[in-house]
């Protein structure tokens, strides 16, 4: 018996001449394209009983469709490699390792979400990544897999994603979950790190079950790909004959019709077997109302969950993280700086660890809190979309539930002096107006009362105060980080 793979190993019996010859036959017959596309590494033939060709599938439906396709080929193989007229049986091999993509390979290790190093990549490997990295995007039938790599670190929990980390280690240790799962939120939030830490999870419950995980550009491009090579039914064993599909950023497939209808007949298909699927997408399904009302409808049968922007809490052990990984010391301090500071996620808090270790090495500058400020603010005018006071009033209004006209009044309640002085701190941050211009659109008020006002709002956040926003009361980092999320989504 031999895998149909150019790199294979022969057999060690006596047949593995007459193996050798029938494989180049077979690919000499059907064209190296298609042999590539439907056997090359997912397939072995056995023809050791004398008259017979057995043809060893991974998969029912991988079995089905070489059956359909390719018997008459195959006979015609044998009889041009002087095999002599023989049967040809289809079988499902259960313990087949297929190499292509769409196959999985048991991880060496791994263990459940939230305590392993783990990674998701297409072909069983890891891969490195922050706490949301997404798999490389490569060439075949479903994306060529990409290279291993180091295995990502354990994935982080804090309040902003423990229902989707406990959601993830159900799928992963295999118990019944509804189909799909949607994981989504804003980029940087963990999304993609999750999705492995599931791949990797399942992997090591269930080493014998199949595994396909690949981004929503790759999905699009091996269909694609499958229609122009009519390969397609390749296509469909490869991901709809697995345990687990994983896709990341399906939000990617807005617009794209004839994908979108591919993914609803995926997701029907591995319904209808029990199979189990994870989706990541950065807006909630309410969002992509550009789908189909079918598939939205698939969509809706699932289960939605947000993975919130990380809290400061998760910042913090993030900066730890990063800096840890990348050599650069930072005080804690410059730990806390940074956490509180920082718009958006782990990206962002890479790129900050990263300038100052480069700072720091390259053009032998102290990493001083001087330093430190000046990477967050060079970061935050990157990440945050320009914005003019009247949107940063209008956040301020709907995070601390109040009408507009409340910090433009002369009232000095708590409930308008809180919303008004935060909102005049954030205009001074993300605007370019000057004070005075500032206080003009707050009541007329004069520039002095502006620098007042943000003196308060440092002094509340060196002091870890509480404001009353509309959910209840929360810190004034907390409340700064729900305008921020509200402003960057403007």
């Amino acid at each position: 018996m031999v895998k149909d793979d150019a790199a294979a190993v022969m057999p060690r019996h006596d047949d593995s001449d007459d193996c050798s010859r029938f494989v180049s036959t077979l690919r000499q017959l059907i064209g190296e394209k298609r042999h590539r596309a439907w056997f090359a590494g997912s397939v072995e033939f056995d023809l050791t009983v004398e008259g017979a060709l057995t043809v060893r599938a991974g998969s029912t439906m991988q079995r089905d469709c070489l059956k359909k396709h390719f018997k008459a080929e195959l006979r015609e193989a044998c009889r041009r490699a002087n095999l002599g007229a023989r049967t040809v049986e289809f079988v499902v091999d259960a313990e087949m390792t297929p190499q292509q993509l769409g196959a999985d390979q048991p991880a060496a290790s791994a263990s459940a979400v939230g305590s392993s190093e783990n990674g998701l990549s297409e072909n069983g490997s890891s891969a490195n990544g922050s706490q949301d990295n997404a798999p490389t995007a490569n060439k075949s039938p479903v994306g060529k897999p990409p290279a291993p790599a180091r295995k990502a670190p354990p994935y982080l929990v804090s309040d902003s994603n423990r229902e989707a980390a406990r959601l993830a280690e159900l799928v992963a240790a295999g118990s019944p979950a509804p189909c799909p799962v949607i994981l989504w939120g804003p980029g940087g939030s963990g999304k993609t790190h999750l999705l492995r830490s599931i791949a990797e999870g399942f992997r090591s419950h269930h080493r014998r079950k199949r595994v396909v995980a690949l981004t929503a550009e790759q999905f699009t491009s091996g269909f694609v790909e499958a229609v122009h090579g009519r390969t397609l039914a390749s296509f469909r064993g490869r991901c709809r004959g697995v345990d687990l599909l994983l896709i990341d950023d399906i939000h990617f497939l807005l617009g794209k019709q004839k994908t979108l209808e591919e993914l609803q007949y995926t997701l029907d298909t591995l319904a209808s077997q029990g199979a189990m699927v994870v989706l990541t997408s950065d807006r909630s399904p309410a969002e992509l109302r550009k789908m189909s009302g079918e598939l939205l409808s698939r969509l809706g049968a699932g289960v939605a969950v947000e993975i919130a922007a990380p809290d400061l809490a998760l910042k913090h052990r993030l900066t730890e993280r990063f800096a840890d990984q990348s050599g650069v010391r930072l005080e804690e301090s410059a730990v806390r700086m940074i956490a509180s500071g920082v718009i958006g996620g782990a990206w962002e808090i890479r790129g900050i660890v990263n300038k100052l270790g480069v700072s720091s090495r390259l053009l032998d500058l102290d990493i001083c809190d001087t330093a430190v400020g000046k990477a967050i603010d060079d970061m935050n005018r990157v990440c945050m979309p320009s914005v003019g006071v009247k949107a940063i009033q209008d956040a301020v209004c709907q995070v601390f539930g109040v009408e507009s006209g409340v910090i433009k009044s002369k009232r000095r309640t708590k409930s308008a002096t809180e919303p008004r002085m935060l909102a005049m701190w954030l205009a001074r941050k993300y605007t370019r107006s000057a004070l005075s211009e500032i206080g003009d659109q707050f009541g007329s008020r004069s520039h002095s009362t502006v620098v007042s006002a943000c003196k308060r709002v440092e002094q509340l956040m060196g002091s870890e105060a509480s404001v009353q926003v509309a959910g209840g009361a929360c810190r004034v980092q907390e409340a700064v980080r729900l305008v921020e999320s509200i402003l960057r989504t403007a």
